[in-house]
């Protein structure tokens, strides 16, 4: 999964990464792990950051 703000490039980015795989990646990796667009956008990093806080710290 692509996320954080640079995931707004959609298919743009997206595509260049899926190339980039399938010429560098073992072809058994690169079958089974789809690139696709993280549901959570921008958002993700910091939505990542309080999840890992709350785990962490006791409340």
């Amino acid at each position: 999964m692509v996320g954080g703000g640079k995931s707004a490039a959609g298919d743009r980015l997206l595509n260049t990464v899926r190339d980039t795989v399938k010429n560098h990646a073992l072809h058994l990796s690169s079958g089974v792990c789809p690139i696709v667009q993280a549901k959570l956008g921008g958002q993700a990093g910091m939505i990542g950051a309080a999840a890992y806080a709350k785990n962490k710290m006791p409340l």
